[in-house]
């Protein structure tokens, strides 16, 4: 019941995080477990055990390799991509606070926990026009497809691209980043 009706009311949600599921774990455990138990019980046969309880102990030692290689080798390829630190170091050398920077249609946590703050988030063309029309310089992030269009876009000031995220990651990122500032 507790997975059937989670799944139920969760796979109704609107906005689904890829951890969504996440309170249906327990209760699948628990119901697979008592399934393997009341299954290992029924059995007569001593061979029988013998093998689904050898069968259970290759699972759990798989399990722990796996955990093992998913923590010391996966995660820290996927961090490697995923670092940001550099990148914010660049940006605020360039933008040290109190200096705010824009992300323009972009959003990185991690980035914008590395930037501290200020740091202000618009998706708007409008936004961005008027973010660089303010005296001073100015110093935007940006997914670099959105370069191009606002070299196009924004009229009175350039934006010169400084640094990319890319730069400063050991493998291609998954979400590049380009660090713009206003040419005075």
């Amino acid at each position: 019941m507790w997975v059937a009706v989670v799944f139920a009311v969760l796979s109704t949600a609107q906005f689904k995080r890829s951890d969504y599921l996440l309170p249906l774990y327990p209760g699948a455990a628990v119901a697979l477990g008592c399934a393997a138990e009341a299954w290992l019980a029924s059995r007569t046969d001593p061979r029988t055990v013998r093998r689904a309880t050898r069968g259970f102990g290759l699972t759990l030692a798989a399990v722990a390799v796996g955990w093992l290689v998913m923590n010391f080798v996966v995660e820290p390829a996927e961090q490697r991509k995923e670092e940001k630190r550099a990148f914010a170091a660049v940006i605020r050398a360039h933008a040290p606070p109190p200096q705010p920077v824009l992300m323009f249609r972009a959003e990185s946590h991690l980035l914008a926990l590395h930037l501290g703050r200020p740091l202000q988030t618009r998706v708007e063309w409008h936004d961005l026009i008027a973010w660089v029309a303010e005296p001073g310089p100015r110093f935007v992030v940006m997914p670099p497809e959105y370069v191009y269009p606002a070299g196009q876009i924004v009229r009175g000031r350039k934006l010169e691209v400084v640094a990319t995220l890319e730069d400063f990651t050991a493998a291609k990122p998954p979400r590049p980043l380009v660090f713009l500032r206003t040419a005075e």
